[in-house]
């Protein structure tokens, strides 16, 4: 989730930027989209006309202060991959050029990002120049972003590679991935700390597997045009349902909104769009007030942790806190349970025979819990050891057996390693391998947890 929306506004002609941004901030965006020289520039930087060296090829730097240079306004840089990519050297020449001049102008400028657009085909060589423009070795400009843009989806291709959107589909003409454009392109440069993708959102949603791998990549933003919208009862533009779940999602990563708009020939140009930016903005809030949990996992996104080691070190509260907020995981811990004790208590059974349950690695109890609210749901019957080495946790269940559990539960503190149960277990329960992988590291406790098991 941004730490603070955005929402911009693309701008295919700015006759004054100074306008321009104060135009679209009066009508509620936060940021503008535009190209970072003049085109006549740099149609002449690409075909090798002589330039006027008299005509200034970029902004004007003092047009606008340094603040909003920094925050407001990101840089559109010229479409150069075909150049990039021509088998004629003169061509890759200038383009390379062309795009030096423009990265190095961004620098200049303190833009916080920069808009290139990324097609299907060949793009080693315009991964290359701008691997070699961005990292710590590529110069004075490495600071600068570089946000590829391309469509969510591509347009249809035929079996040769040759775009052709004007065809009606046949058996010869093939969906591109998208996603695999973009995947080839960062894994040649490897400029991930620098280069992110930025989608333009279709009409006509893909599938929503396509949609889910845009979800594992670090997208930046998301351009919505105005076709995408549609009126309500009340004349209101509004999303469909499904894309307002597909933009919600990509709040989730922290991508922003681009808005692709129309102007209009009035005094502030875009004043007219504000009905739009007020449903964008009320998209985003409703969804995040109301969610507690993405709240409080605020910042462990794509964090690499090191690894919990419960066997050398007595975990914090705040740690438990953490694990007890996944509500997906203890929600199909409960159902598991449930499960299982169906499978091993017939219906002619449940009110005579009572299941030896032991929770090794019972933490704070979530899963006495869970397992508590299995056997109230299906009703049967269950003792419950928790067994677990924290003495700092242990007060915990010590606490919740005395106000809340009763005699349904035994709390048992020990090191399950070091343990001697007096009866056997029909059900051992834990979580002790962690959240993901293995990243507690104790399957020996598991493994010697066996013997408490009936039969064994």
């Amino acid at each position: 989730m941004p730490k603070k929306m955005s929402v911009g506004i693309y701008l295919e002609e700015v006759p004054d930027i100074q306008h321009a941004l104060t135009d679209s901030r009066e009508s509620g965006f936060n940021t503008i989209c535009c190209e970072l020289l003049t085109k006549k520039y740099s149609l002449n930087e690409l075909s090798g006309e002589e330039q006027n060296c008299e005509e200034p090829f970029g902004w004007f730097d003092m047009a606008l202060p340094s603040a909003d240079w920094n925050s407001s306004v990101v840089g559109v840089l010229s479409d150069v991959q075909e150049q990039t990519e021509s088998h004629i050297f003169n061509v890759r020449t200038r383009a390379s050029q062309l795009l030096e001049k423009q990265m190095g102008y961004a620098h200049h400028l303190g833009l916080p990002a920069t808009i290139l657009n990324l097609h299907p085909g060949d793009s080693c060589n315009l991964s290359r120049l701008i691997y070699s423009k961005v990292t710590t070795d590529g110069g004075y400009h490495s600071n600068v972003v570089v946000w590829m843009r391309l469509p969510m989806v591509h347009s249809k291709q035929t079996v040769n590679g040759a775009i052709d959107v004007g065809r009606e589909e046949s058996d010869d003409i093939q969906p591109i991935s998208s996603w695999n454009t973009w995947n080839t392109f960062r894994t040649v440069g490897y400029a991930e700390r620098r280069t992110f993708p930025v989608l333009d959102l279709p009409v006509d949603l893909p599938d929503q597997d396509e949609i889910d791998r845009w979800l594992g990549e670090p997208v930046k933003a998301i351009f919505i045009s105005e076709e995408s919208f549609i009126s309500n009862q009340k004349g209101f533009p509004v999303l469909p349902k499904r894309t307002q779940h597909v933009i919600r999602s990509f709040f989730d990563i922290g991508a922003q909104v681009i808005m692709i708009c129309k102007p209009e020939k009035s005094p502030n140009h875009y004043v007219h769009h504000k009905q739009y930016i007020e449903y964008i903005y009320g998209l985003y809030t409703s969804e995040w007030e109301e969610d507690p949990v993405r709240k409080y996992t605020k910042g462990y996104e794509d964090y690499l942790q090191s690894p919990l080691q419960p066997l050398m070190d007595n975990l914090e509260a705040n740690t438990y806190e953490v694990f007890e907020r996944d509500p997906t995981k203890y929600n199909l811990y409960q159902k598991a349970m449930a499960k299982a004790l169906v499978f091993k208590i017939p219906e002619d059974q449940k009110d005579t025979k009572t299941l030896v349950v032991m929770v090794v690695g019972a933490g704070r109890g979530p899963l006495i819990r869970n397992c508590l609210a299995a056997a109230d749901s299906v009703q049967r019957r269950i003792k419950i050891y928790a067994v677990e080495k924290n003495i700092n946790a242990v007060c915990t269940l010590l606490h919740l057996k005395k106000h809340v559990w009763g005699d349904a539960v035994t709390v048992i503190s020990c090191d399950m390693r070091e343990w001697h149960p007096k009866e056997k277990a029909d059900i051992i329960v834990s979580e002790l391998l962690g959240s993901f992988g293995d990243n507690e590291l104790s399957p020996e406790c598991l493994d010697g947890a066996q013997t408490f098991l009936k039969g064994s």
